[in-house]
């Protein structure tokens, strides 16, 4: 990793990742700016007035690491897909595998590219900039989320395909918009405190 001077890695000293991570419970606590570890058998601290507590249940993504925490989430009440919690990532990205507009999609026209391999052909899908009308992840549902989707309607190759479902991601600008996130990857749940207005 590049952490030399003016790179983004310049002011850090080390990068504590999920190979850590996922072996304890923590919680990103955005309202106090805080990263909490959880000795074990620790409570989370209970639910303040006016902030609702939601679980969520974590799944496997295909091909993925089990200490990568993943969600089925629904966009625009109809499009469900595996998406990666990656607070490393930016605004909620979805890999539309038919043409954005046959699924409900609306927006400017493309505004970015994302370059991928399928065999050993690259090839650069369009990225349009959005606005999910909802984000549904079990009893959560969000409205009017700015977004991300891909362009993957012209991928055949399922072996790419495959690929292409890790780009489902929901990063850290969404997630800021919660109190707090908790995490416990090892019991295959993660629960998000918002407000109830």
């Amino acid at each position: 990793m590049d952490g030399g001077p003016r790179t983004k890695f310049a002011n850090i000293d080390f990068v504590l990742g999920m190979d850590v991570l996922s072996r304890m419970r923590f919680t990103i606590d955005f309202e106090n700016s805080q990263l909490i570890l959880w000795p074990p058998g620790a409570k989370l601290p209970a639910v303040q007035p006016g902030v609702e507590r939601i679980q969520l249940v974590l799944t496997k993504q295909v091909n993925a690491s089990a200490i990568r925490p993943c969600i089925f989430a629904t966009v625009n009440e109809k499009n469900t897909a595996t998406f990666l919690i990656d607070t490393g990532a930016d605004a909620p990205m979805y890999v539309a595998f038919k043409k954005p507009a046959e699924l409900g999609f609306t927006g400017p026209p493309a505004t970015a590219a994302a370059s991928v391999y399928d065999g050993n052909l690259r090839i650069d899908l369009p990225v349009h900039m959005t606005t999910f009308s909802t984000l549904t992840a079990g009893k959560a549902v969000f409205k009017d989320v700015e977004a991300r989707v891909v362009d993957a309607s012209g991928i055949n190759s399922p072996v790419t395909k495959g690929n292409l479902m890790f780009l489902n991601v929901i990063g850290t600008p969404f997630l800021k918009t919660m109190n707090a996130v908790h995490f416990d990857i090892a019991g295959r749940t993660v629960a998000i405190d918002r407000n109830k207005n």
